[in-house]
């Protein structure tokens, strides 16, 4: 049986930011041994004009998510932008990094906002 679970990525607080803001996560993946799985994360709920977005009181703050730490493979449900991998004859459990970025946006309302993101795994 095959398992994940998701840590949230938060961009902490600020105030509409002047620059862009990077933020980590992780995803930890148990499948059974020597399997090989495919990882992939949806667009959010409030994906709109081409990028994934948050929501909040002051409309929405564009964002992003990565497979790779310099934010240049961007994550998505596809194959071409999965994460693929294969567990160890042991079956332990793989944890994955998710690299977040939210590119400067100072015309942003200041408030809070969130979006939700599907993790899908395929084995």
């Amino acid at each position: 049986m095959a398992r994940v679970t998701a840590a949230d990525l938060d961009f902490g607080q600020t105030p509409p930011p002047g620059t862009a803001i990077a933020a980590t996560s992780t995803i930890a993946v148990s499948c059974p041994p020597q399997t090989s799985w495919r990882l992939g994360l949806d667009d959010g709920l409030n994906h709109g004009g081409g990028s994934r977005r948050m929501a909040g009181s002051g409309g929405y703050v564009r964002y992003n998510l990565y497979r790779d730490p310099g934010r240049i493979q961007q994550w998505g449900n596809a194959v071409a932008n999965s994460y693929t991998h294969t567990t160890a004859a042991n079956g332990s459990t793989v944890t994955v990094t998710v690299y977040g970025l939210l590119p400067a946006q100072p015309e942003a309302v200041p408030g809070n906002y969130s979006d939700t993101v599907t993790v899908t795994l395929t084995y």
